[in-house]
């Protein structure tokens, strides 16, 4: 009989070490407060999540083992190929990108890869950030210093009337929200009647106030009226009853309706809207600060006109 020895004591030790630093790993991954999971880089199919991952996303951990990265990300599979081989070969190892939730919420988010073995395949090992807040304070932040900006054109502008006054004003608040269209209203509270009084795109010259008793019922201008505070629309309305039929699309717009108050009647209404930017009460806040600013100016121009 003839037989051979060989000393396996270093390999089975190695082994054990992988094994346990596998256990370390799953352990770390699936209690992290971080939302975590394992992407297969050829399919780029989700093999494993963490609870983090599945609370932040909302899918359940059997739903999110049936997507790939591409349900999540609103890149395209070629441009998430790009970005993953673009961070890992040059050792930058992350990119900003936005996520989608299962409600189809978007999110901001910084990813973070690494590629590692598991179960003797290779792996991409992805840390998600959710950096929507930050994001949008640093919007906010820009916002803010764009509205300081208006409102020092607007102080600044050499206005020959109340009306070019307005009309600068409008234009200010159009760029300022980034908005297509928009309008400027007189509202004559004993007529009943809004006034065309500045515009730039077609508008109907006058509207009849609604004064139903139906807030839902209401178009936006009559009910900023009513409401006497704004009115933002982000989902598809029906129909402007004062936009100009030959206005394109006119019931895609998203809108915001300002109303000025001047003691607490509502005397103007600014309107916005946008076929394709989201309105939100930030923008109302930043640009009341305009309206006011430019207010002040033109009643400061009324009393000079009537001396």
């Amino acid at each position: 009989m003839c037989g051979i020895h060989l000393d396996i004591t270093k390999r089975k030790e190695a082994e054990i070490k992988v094994i346990e630093s596998e256990k370390r790993f799953k352990t770390i991954f699936d209690k992290s407060r971080t939302a975590m999971f394992l992407v297969n880089p050829a399919s780029l199919k989700i093999v494993d999540v963490n609870d983090s991952a599945i609370q932040f996303y909302g899918y359940s951990k059997s739903e999110f083992l049936k997507l790939t990265g591409l349900d999540i990300s609103v890149l395209t599979f070629d441009e998430l190929r790009i970005k993953i081989r673009t961070a890992i070969e040059t050792g930058k190892n992350y990119f900003s990108t936005q996520h989608k939730l299962k409600s189809g919420d978007l999110r901001n988010v910084d990813i973070y890869l690494s590629l590692i073995d598991v179960d003797h395949k290779k792996m991409l090992h992805v840390i998600i950030i959710d950096t929507t807040k930050a994001v949008e304070a640093e919007y906010q932040l820009h916002q803010v210093h764009q509205r300081f900006v208006g409102i020092e054109n607007i102080i600044h502008y050499n206005a020959k009337s109340i009306n070019d006054l307005l009309d600068f004003t409008l234009r200010q608040v159009i760029d300022y929200t980034q908005s297509d269209i928009g309008a400027v209203y007189y509202f004559e509270e004993g007529k009943n009647l809004f006034l065309l009084n500045n515009f730039s795109r077609d508008m109907k010259l006058s509207v009849d106030y609604n004064n139903g008793s139906n807030v839902d019922n209401l178009d936006c201008l009559s009910t900023a009226v009513r409401l006497k505070e704004a009115v933002i629309i982000n989902e598809p309305y029906s129909r402007y009853s004062f936009l100009s039929k030959n206005t394109n699309d006119q019931f895609l717009y998203k809108s915001i309706t300002i109303p000025v108050l001047d003691k607490d009647k509502v005397v103007s209404l600014f309107w916005l809207g946008s076929k394709t930017n989201e309105y939100s009460h930030f923008h109302v806040k930043q640009v009341m600060l305009l309206l006011e600013t430019a207010w002040i100016l033109a009643e400061r121009q009324r009393l000079q006109d009537q001396k």
